[in-house]
């Protein structure tokens, strides 16, 4: 008969050594690339944001991995509604994409439900035909658009606005920079 303390024949003691064995093997494999992640994501040095926000507000805050700051102003903004504007319409109030795209801005239907969502007013799609309230949509659609997707290039944000998605034509980038006079 084998008295309970003696090690070399525990079951017990086996599987926990071979437990505690494999849990090194796991840590040094698999988490301390992820602690070193952590640790130099932690120590990155941080750079300065600037975001608009309504009306005319400035928010900075610190951000890692930007090169240079964004300092974008209401006043840029206005100029990129502007120009869309005058690519979409040239100002008038007109109807295009089979009916789908109305007003000075050439706003689809999912363009009001954007606003409403982002604002949480209850815009309908008649309201398209309003300049004022066109513009207002326009104008909260980019803001948002640009603090959430962090857009520097105004020419980039208003081909958003054509495309949501980014893919947007050289030929239109090239008709929004004429109309800012870029």
């Amino acid at each position: 008969m084998k008295l309970p303390d003696d090690r070399n024949d525990n079951p017990l003691g086996r599987t926990l050594i071979g437990l505690l064995m494999l849990w090194t093997i796991v840590f040094c494999i698999f988490l301390t690339p992820w602690f070193r992640r952590v640790y130099q994501e932690c120590n990155r040095p941080a750079t300065l944001r600037i975001q608009i926000h309504k009306p005319s507000r400035v928010r900075v805050s610190t951000m890692s991995d930007i090169e240079r700051t964004c300092d974008v102003t209401r006043e840029m903004l206005d100029r990129v509604v502007d120009a869309l504007r005058t690519v979409e319409s040239q100002g008038r109030n007109v109807t295009g994409d089979g009916g789908r795209a109305v007003g000075e801005w050439q706003m689809w239907p999912i363009a009001v439900a954007e606003f409403n969502r982002i604002t949480g007013k209850h815009y309908t799609n008649a309201d398209r035909l309003d300049p004022a309230k066109s513009r207002e949509m326009c104008s909260a659609i980019l803001d948002h658009w640009q603090r959430t997707r962090e857009i520097e290039d105004p020419v980039q944000l208003a081909g958003l606005w054509r495309n949501p998605k980014g893919n947007v034509p050289e030929w239109y980038e090239n008709r929004v920079k004429e109309a800012m006079g870029l």
